[in-house]
């Protein structure tokens, strides 16, 4: 399996706003991602590609209040052994982020909207091209290009360990709205999530620096319009990653990461038609992802 990456980012230099002061200030970004794979035989696909644009506005209200907007234009294709090429282009969600400092240094409050403005039902025509998006070890930026949208409400705190270390904690919960996944369908009503996250980080010494996180995500039934049920179990992630000196450059390495998933519950009645398109990719995750899928869930601890 051959894999070729072009990554292009473009940022636009933050502009106080004139006569609100220093505490107000707008940012733009924007970028091009384009991810393609060459598979050899034994799959039942040998080619897929995705170009995505991801495009965000940040914008600060004073020194406690944060808002922006990110969403992004995606196309992937496939070439499948048996059923020819596939593509599919277009918006994915639409994530509207609102946070604010309630005590400076130690906690911070969010609140997530993820307006469906991405393509949440297509033809079962192109499934196969989602299954393949959806595969973990493929990676891409884009494995989803919509749902039907949600809203999403945490909280974030961090403490000072010693001199130069850290502790951060997060929590938050995820509401999914329902939504038809495939053209003449039932509808499909996703579970919630409830996110738990714990992570540390500090320098090492001799110019190293460590940051290490544990993740772990309950996730409720998701039901169709008929009540069949389906859950895929909760999940848990533990990765470990090192920054060190490379020249005049800096290296990153992630030097542990597992991944795990519980068994359910409860026994799953029937396969919801989530499952069985392989569209489990909740929510817009379009964002500018120059990094590895661990370094994506990461959050850093002393921000």
């Amino acid at each position: 399996m051959r894999r070729a990456l072009f990554l292009l980012l473009i940022g636009a230099a933050p502009a106080a706003a004139q006569g609100l002061g220093a505490g107000f200030g707008t940012t733009a970004r924007s970028g091009v991602v384009f991810e393609t794979y060459s598979i050899g035989s034994g799959l039942a696909f040998s080619r897929i590609s995705e170009l995505t644009v991801p495009v965000s506005v940040f914008q600060r209200f004073g020194d406690r209040l944060t808002l922006d907007v990110s969403t992004a234009f995606a196309s992937a294709s496939v070439k499948t052994v048996s059923s020819g090429d596939l593509s599919l282009s277009g918006f994915v969600d639409t994530d509207i982020r609102a946070a604010y400092t309630a005590i400076p240094g130690r906690l911070t409050l969010t609140l997530v909207g993820t307006l469906p403005t991405g393509k949440a039902t297509v033809a079962d025509s192109v499934l196969p091209l989602f299954g393949a998006l959806a595969t973990d070890v493929l990676d891409f930026a884009t494995p989803s290009f919509g749902g039907g949208g949600g809203l999403t409400g945490g909280a974030a705190t961090a403490f000072k360990l010693g001199r130069s270390w850290a502790l951060g904690a997060a929590a938050s919960y995820h509401y999914n709205a329902s939504y038809i996944p495939v053209t003449g369908g039932g509808t499909l009503s996703p579970g919630d999530d409830i996110r738990v996250r714990i992570g540390t980080e500090g320098p090492l010494g001799g110019g190293k620096y460590f940051r290490g996180a544990f993740v772990f995500t309950a996730s409720g039934h998701d039901t169709t319009a008929g009540g069949a049920a389906a859950f895929a179990g909760d999940r848990t992630l533990i990765y470990a990653q090192v920054s060190m000196p490379l020249g005049r450059s800096t290296a990153s390495t992630c030097c542990g990461c597992a991944r795990a998933a519980s068994r359910p519950r409860r026994a799953a009645r029937s396969r919801s038609p989530r499952a069985t398109c392989c569209r489990w990719a909740r929510g817009s995750t379009a964002r500018c992802r120059p990094c590895s899928r661990c370094r994506r869930t990461s959050t850093s601890v002393t921000s």
